[in-house]
């Protein structure tokens, strides 16, 4: 047997493994994690509907405070090491996740999420998107994500 064809199930098993790509592993992820990795914008466009998934996993409830697709958690996440209990994530025109933060203060929230002031506030861009935190009603912070298209 040539050498070549030895090594093709090596080179097939390496390619294999190699071409999974993060949307397929992201996926495959505990709702938790994927949750997680939606606020801290690291999931390419396209996820919404699996993070829409993941919440009902973890049993979250649609809030009644008039903010679409917006929802309670039954625990916490910790996107930042934040606790998280109320979550949007919208798909509309751009897949946006937005962590609702009552009780903390913006700038512990930036220096949290490494966002830099700037003109508009607090963000910063990552690979996949952008990600702000803001003051919002009733004094909230909320720390958002919008998806690059």
């Amino acid at each position: 047997m040539s050498r070549s064809l030895r090594s093709l199930p090596g080179l097939l098993l390496a390619t294999t493994w190699f071409s999974i790509s993060a949307p397929a592993t992201a996926a495959a992820a505990p709702p938790a994690v994927l949750i997680e990795q939606a606020l801290r914008c690291e999931l390419p466009t396209g996820k919404y509907v699996g993070v829409q998934k993941s919440l009902g996993r973890l049993g979250a409830k649609p809030t009644a405070d008039g903010v679409a697709d917006s929802f309670q958690l039954p625990k916490p996440v910790r996107p930042f090491n934040l606790d998280v209990t109320r979550v949007s994530a919208s798909g509309a025109e751009v897949d946006t996740y937005i962590a609702v933060l009552p009780g903390v203060r913006l700038e512990d929230v930036a220096k949290a999420a490494n966002l830099k002031k700037g003109a508009a506030g607090y963000s910063r861009d990552t690979k996949f998107g952008t990600l702000q935190a803001d003051v919002r009603e009733h004094g909230d912070i909320w720390l958002m994500c919008t998806a690059l298209r």
